[in-house]
């Protein structure tokens, strides 16, 4: 029964969101718990009612399968918005509140329509105080755009990651020239 325990809930249905919202229950040194859909099954309920976590919900299906007993929610059901909404709340300078004046916070820019290279850079990127953000396989989805645009830095390390089958050669470049300031 511990007060400081920290619950990050995102439906288990939903890949993208459970990828996105894992290095931010890392980063929370909390546990990743999943429903199933907008419903908590019963040991996840059993758990809650135990405990005195602070629970942010992820993704419109968490955000009710949780209902009012969450400390931080980010609803959303376009995974790329979720996943760059996750990123700007857990991952820039300012919510980590860094004594340093940059967003010095690495990211993965992975793939949203296949979950195996995302749940390498889920890990990795979750070791190294990141967040993620999702894509497709030839474009830059507009949250992922506007991510790297607006909030990222001429500092921040960006991680493209995965391999040809999910990710085209020239997302190189896009993400070059969405970094652009």
């Amino acid at each position: 029964d511990s007060p400081d325990l920290k619950v990050t809930a995102q439906d288990g249905t939903t890949f993208q969101n459970a990828l996105a919202a894992a290095p931010a229950a890392a980063s929370r040194d909390g546990v990743l718990m999943l429903s199933q859909g907008s419903v908590n099954e019963t040991w996840t309920k059993k758990y809650l009612s135990l405990t005195k976590a602070q629970v942010v919900a992820v993704g419109d299906a968490a955000v009710a399968a949780i209902g009012t007993n969450v400390a931080d929610k980010i609803p959303g059901s376009n995974v790329y918005q979720v996943a760059a909404d996750v990123t700007k709340r857990y991952f820039n300078a300012e919510a980590m509140n860094s004594p340093l004046n940059d967003n010095y916070r690495p990211v993965a820019v992975v793939s949203g329509e296949s979950f195996a290279d995302a749940v390498l850079a889920a890990s990795f990127i979750a070791d190294n105080d990141g967040g993620i953000l999702l894509t497709q396989k030839t474009d830059l989805t507009a949250p992922t755009t506007d991510y790297l645009r607006f909030i990222a830095t001429k500092d921040t390390p960006v991680r493209l990651v995965g391999g040809p089958i999910w990710l085209d050669e020239s997302l190189l470049t896009k993400v070059n020239d969405a970094l652009k300031w």
